[in-house]
């Protein structure tokens, strides 16, 4: 888990299984949020009940299931997602409803403007980026 020096920094709850992605993930948004990682979306589910989070960067190919309760958890409490996967995760993204997507794999400096995208107030989804750019 990374935390940013700021207390008053949104709080980002990222859930990724590849341990990998989840750590570039996580460094690449504490300079400006808190980030915490989960790598399942049982663990996931078990964070949302224990703190709020400002957002949720969601890989929504996660092995185990769970994805559509964490989508929506997230609803019931109001918290915005961005679903991340590969191509062939964009048919479940699309079922999800009105959720901002990335395609894998996809730039830092794309994910931080999505996020800082995401978060602005009035914020209206959905919104797909698709990218050749690697992590």
């Amino acid at each position: 888990m990374g935390v940013a020096t700021s207390d008053d920094a949104a709080s980002i709850l990222v859930v990724e299984d590849d341990e990998l992605v989840s750590e570039v993930l996580a460094e690449a948004l504490q300079g400006s949020y808190r980030a915490a990682s989960v790598g399942s979306a049982a663990a996931a589910l078990e964070r949302l009940g224990d703190r709020r989070y400002d957002l949720i960067l969601l890989d929504c190919l996660i092995p185990g299931g769970g994805v559509e309760l964490v989508i929506e958890q997230a609803g019931r409490l109001g918290i915005p997602l961005v679903l991340m996967s590969g191509a062939a995760g964009r048919a479940a993204a699309a079922s999800a409803g009105r959720h901002r997507f990335i395609t894998k794999p996809f730039s830092i400096e794309e994910l931080l403007r999505t996020v800082e995208t995401t978060l602005q107030p009035g914020c209206q989804c959905p919104y797909v980026i698709d990218s050749a750019v690697k992590l």
